[in-house]
C-alpha cells in the first residue's frame, strides 16, 4: 500500500509540474511603450468613479492589437485612442458604479457600489505595475509594465441629471 501512494504522489507532481502557467509573460514587447500613467477620477454623481490608465505607444506594428489590462486585481478591455505621437491605449476601470434607485418613492435611496475585484488573480502586482494582454498573428501575449507613474486625482463636475 505505502508503495502505491509514493508511485501516485510521484506522478501527479511530475504531471503537474510540467503544466504550463496559462498566462506566461514575455520578457520583451514587440512596441515601445513611452509613458505609462494611472489616474484616479470622480464623477459628479453617486457610484460614479474609477482609474483610467494610459499607455502610450510607439514602433509598434499594425498586426499589434491590445486585449486587456490587469491592474490593481481587475482586467478590463483597452480602447484605442488618437495621439500626437505613437498611439495611445487606455483602460478604464470602474471602481463605483451606480445602483438603480430602490423601486419606492425614496430618490435618496441612489447610491454607488463597489465594483468587486477578481477572485484568482492571475498575477502578483505592485501598485505601480500592470500585465497588458495583446494580440498578434492571432495569438494572445501577456507583457508586465513596470513604473506607471500616479496622476493627480481627477474631480468631474455634477452632471444634470437626463430628462
Amino acid at each position: 500500500m505505502p508503495i502505491r501512494i509514493i508511485i501516485l504522489s510521484f506522478l501527479s507532481i511530475t504531471v503537474f509540474s510540467q503544466c504550463k502557467a496559462p498566462y506566461k509573460l514575455r520578457k520583451q514587447a514587440p512596441f515601445t511603450i513611452t509613458e505609462a500613467t494611472y489616474q484616479d477620477w470622480v464623477g459628479g454623481q453617486i457610484g460614479n468613479s474609477g482609474t483610467i490608465v494610459s499607455l502610450f505607444i510607439s514602433n509598434t506594428k499594425e498586426a499589434i492589437q491590445p486585449d486587456s489590462l490587469y491592474f490593481h486585481n481587475r482586467v478590463t478591455a483597452i480602447d484605442i485612442k488618437p495621439a500626437q505621437k505613437g498611439r495611445l491605449w487606455v483602460a478604464n476601470f470602474r471602481t463605483e458604479i451606480r445602483k438603480n434607485p430602490a423601486l419606492n418613492n425614496h430618490p435618496v435611496a441612489i447610491s454607488g457600489e463597489p465594483v468587486p475585484e477578481m477572485k484568482n488573480f492571475p498575477f502578483k502586482l505592485e501598485k505601480d505595475e500592470a500585465v497588458l494582454g495583446y494580440t498578434l498573428n492571432n495569438k494572445v501575449y501577456y507583457y508586465k509594465i513596470s513604473g506607471i507613474k500616479q496622476k493627480e486625482k481627477l474631480f468631474y463636475p455634477a452632471a444634470r441629471p437626463a430628462r
